[in-house]
C-alpha cells in the first residue's frame, strides 16, 4: 500500500461508483479495477461488492477506508509542517566518528558550511583510528561516520572525497631526484604502505632511504620543513599549507592520481533521525561538487617537476 492506494480506497468511498472514482482521479476504469484486484490480493480478502448502481464495501474494505482516512489526514498535516519547516528551526546534536586528518582538515569546512543553512545544529566530534572508527559503527555506537580505506560495511555510504597522496619537501625537487634524498617515514595503515610501496618500486630499482620514521604524517610534516628529507602523505594532511612545500603528486603506470578515498559511513537509521537525514543529504551534494580536479597550482609544469602552492 502506497499514498495513492489510500487515496483510491477513499476516492471509492466517496463515490460509490468507479466511474465517478475513475474520473475524478484521472484514471481509466480498467486501471481503477486492477488496482482494486492488486490490493485485495495484498490483503487477501475482497474489499468491495459490485451493485446495480455501483459499489459497496464490506467489512474489511469499510476498516480500510477507516485506515485510509486516517492515512491521509496524516499525510497532509506532515505535508503542512514540512512546508512550514524553517532551516532555522532544525536543532539537535550530531554525533561524529572520523579519524584525525580529516577532522583537522576537511571536517571543519564542512561543518562551517553545514551550519550556514542549520545553525541551531551542534556537532560531537569523536577522532580515533578508522579501524576503531569502523567497529564503533559496527557496534551501533555512532550512526555516522567518516572512514578513510574500504572496509565491507553492508549499510549505506557515500565517497566523499579522493584526496591525492604527494610527495612533499620544503625545496625544489624532481622525481629522479627522489631515489638520492632520504625520507621522512611515517608508519601508516597497511593498505597506504602498500600504495605507496607499489608506487615506489614501478619508479625506482633501488630502495627509499628512510632515515627518520615517525607515528604520525603530521610529525613527518613538521620534520620536513626542516629540511630533514621528504615525506610521503595523503593530502588533506598539509590542506591550507599547500604554499610551504614543494609537491608532487603520486601517479601511476597508467597516468592515474594514487588517491586515498574517505567515505560517510551511516547506518539506514540514520534517515528517521530528521538532523541526520539533513546531514546525509547535504553531503550527497557536497561530494558531488566535491569531485577530483588537477591541480591549478600543477598548470603547465612537467609531470615530473615537483611545484609549490
Amino acid at each position: 500500500m502506497d499514498n495513492f492506494d489510500w487515496k483510491l480506497l477513499y476516492t471509492l468511498y466517496e463515490t460509490r461508483n468507479i466511474t465517478r472514482a475513475a474520473q475524478k482521479l484521472y484514471l481509466s476504469q480498467p486501471t481503477i479495477t486492477k488496482k482494486i484486484q492488486q490490493i485485495e490480493e495484498e490483503f487477501d480478502t475482497s474489499l468491495i461488492v459490485r451493485q446495480s448502481r455501483g459499489i459497496a464495501f464490506t467489512p474489511e474494505g469499510l476498516f480500510l477506508v477507516e485506515k485510509a482516512q486516517q492515512f491521509l489526514n496524516e499525510y497532509e498535516e506532515l505535508k503542512e509542517r514540512v512546508h512550514s519547516f524553517s532551516r532555522e528551526d532544525v536543532s539537535g546534536t550530531l554525533r561524529i566518528a572520523t579519524n584525525a586528518p580529516f577532522a583537522r582538515g576537511e571536517l571543519p569546512i564542512i561543518i562551517r558550511r553545514f551550519l550556514d543553512e542549520y545553525p541551531k545544529v551542534s556537532f560531537d566530534i569523536h577522532s580515533n583510528y578508522s579501524r576503531n572508527n569502523y567497529q564503533k559503527l559496527i557496534s551501533g555506537e555512532f550512526s555516522l561516520g567518516f572512514i578513510r580505506e574500504t572496509y565491507s560495511w553492508p549499510y549505506e555510504k557515500i565517497e566523499v572525497s579522493a584526496e591525492k597522496i604527494y610527495v612533499i619537501s620544503n625545496g625544489p625537487f624532481h622525481l629522479a631526484d627522489l631515489q638520492d634524498m632520504n625520507e621522512v617515514h611515517c608508519r601508516y595503515s597497511q593498505r597506504l604502505s602498500a600504495q605507496i610501496d607499489y608506487w615506489w618500486s614501478s619508479h625506482f630499482d633501488t630502495p627509499i632511504q628512510s632515515s627518520i620514521t615517525v607515528e604520525d604524517s603530521n610529525i613527518a610534516v613538521s620534520y620536513v620543513m626542516q629540511g630533514l628529507g621528504f615525506t610521503i602523505l595523503p593530502g588533506i594532511v598539509i590542506l591550507g599549507m599547500e604554499h610551504l612545500f614543494y609537491r608532487l603528486p603520486l601517479i601511476d603506470e597508467k597516468g592515474h592520481y594514487l588517491t586515498r578515498k574517505t567515505w560517510l559511513y551511516y547506518r539506514n537509521r540514520s534517515l528517521a533521525n530528521p538532523v541526520e537525514q539533513l546531514f546525509i543529504k547535504f553531503m550527497q551534494t557536497y561530494a558531488h561538487v566535491n569531485a577530483q580536479k588537477p591541480d591549478n597550482s600543477a598548470f603547465g609544469i612537467a609531470p615530473d617537476t615537483a611545484y609549490r602552492g
